[in-house]
């Protein structure tokens, strides 16, 4: 019998039979399921795996649901970068290594042993979780041919889009030829998987033909629950903050055009034409840090450039202050300022795109178009000659995150992956 289309995002894996809740929300996947990845892993003296933190957290998140989970990543014997964070896996964990690869001369003589490697992975795998990024290529585009020699349930994430140049821009010939070999090379492997996770509705528009059936939209945030305000925490920051004082702007990304930096410091002028009260706070660091040193020099009692904020305490503090926080990417990424934001009760001002659409809407946000300096100009100061709109507005936002937390995220995944495997043996 053919295989059914799932029920793209209301699965209702209560009737499935084999997805088997647990005490958090989640659904027990069962199989041995192999994540592959290029984002490195360090092994220590003692044996201890380490990674960047943001990988560890959701590395550490997928044991809760996933008992047989293997990881096949490059592996740099070496002691780990001072901010990585140890993977805590179950005793049986395994790790399956591959070479790390670094400049082109590396990438080329590791070529045939990592793909020798993901394909001995596959001998034993039920399930393989593959993505669409990594240096210098996805291991997707390992797998797209390992289909020919080997049966598994593929499971492809897509929660970037590095590769694509931004409409607003003038790639540069290598660039946009880049482009070009990434998609062609990554739409087949999405469009061969079984599973298909995007993180928003642009990327499944991208990658799929209208009708294609078996993908999730599902944003990737890294927000706990615990990093959510209290609601009386809010409050009391409105009652505190009163409708005087200025509008409190926050803008942390990294300083480059396409996060919309560009615009942020052409709108800051025009805010500073107009004598609005309205503070500027910078965080990130980037190639455009200069433009935004010469404005905190030029008009220094109104913009406080700050560098780059480790994220954690001091960076959710600098969030929970604002007023109202800026997600102007150029690009269709989808940034994770929006749930940082939305985490401490705070609204943004937010370009049109996709991935800002996909999670903010009308009564958590002001939208304005891409790349345009002066309608997010207008639109701070809208804010600052009507600040009594920002507390309706922060109150929805922190609602919002109901939605939009680490856990739930997984637990929203989890239940997709036991449904199609479930729909895959009732099916086969």
């Amino acid at each position: 019998m053919a295989e059914q289309p799932a029920q793209d995002n209301d699965l209702d894996l209560t009737d499935e039979g084999s997805a088997k809740p647990i005490a958090q929300g989640y659904a027990i996947v069962e199989g041995v399921y192999v994540l592959f990845s290029r984002i490195s892993v360090h092994v220590d003296e003692a044996g201890s795996l380490w990674t960047n933190p943001a990988w560890a957290q959701d590395l550490n998140r997928h044991f809760e649901y996933i008992p047989r989970l293997k990881l096949c990543a490059p592996v740099i014997a070496a002691p780990p970068p001072p901010d990585s964070v140890e993977i805590r896996g179950r005793p049986d964990f395994a790790l399956i290594p591959l070479k790390h690869d670094g400049g082109w001369t590396s990438v080329l003589r590791n070529f045939l042993p990592n793909f020798v490697t993901v394909l001995r992975a596959l001998r034993d795998t039920d399930i393989a979780h593959s993505d669409g990024a990594g240096w210098a290529f996805p291991l997707s585009f390992y797998l797209l041919p390992a289909r020919v020699f080997r049966r598994f349930v593929w499971i492809v994430v897509i929660e970037s889009s590095f590769w694509r140049t931004s409409n607003l821009q003038k790639a540069p010939l290598r660039r946009r030829i880049g482009e070009k070999i990434y998609e062609l090379l990554l739409k087949p492997a999405v469009r061969n998987a079984d599973a298909r996770i995007f993180t928003h509705d642009g990327y499944r528009r991208y990658f799929l033909r209208e009708g294609d059936p078996n993908y999730l939209i599902n944003p990737a945030c890294w927000v706990e629950t615990s990093d959510l305000i209290d609601e009386r925490a809010l409050g009391k920051k409105f009652r505190e903050r009163g409708a005087k004082g200025p509008l409190r702007v926050v803008f942390a990304a990294r300083l480059v055009t396409d996060k919309g930096a560009l615009d942020v410091a052409q709108a800051i002028e025009l805010v500073r034409d107009a004598k609005a009260p309205i503070e500027f706070v910078i965080l990130g660091d980037g190639p455009l840090r200069s433009w935004f040193e010469a404005l905190q020099a030029k008009h220094r009692k109104w913009v406080s450039y700050l560098g780059a904020v480790p994220y954690g305490q001091e960076f959710f503090e600098l969030i929970s202050s604002a007023d109202v926080i800026l997600s102007v990417s150029t690009s269709e990424e989808q940034p994770r300022i929006l749930f940082d934001a939305f985490s401490q009760g705070v609204p943004v001002i937010a370009t049109s795109t996709d991935g800002n659409r996909c999670v903010a809407d009308d009564k958590t946000a002001l939208f304005v178009p891409p790349g345009n300096a002066e309608a997010l100009a207008d639109a701070l100061l809208d804010l600052a000659e009507n600040p009594n709109r920002l507390e309706a507005m922060a109150f929805a936002a922190l609602s919002r995150m109901n939605d939009f937390t680490h856990a739930r995220m997984h637990e929203t995944r989890s239940r997709y992956i036991a449904g199609i495997l479930a729909r895959r043996r009732d099916y086969a």
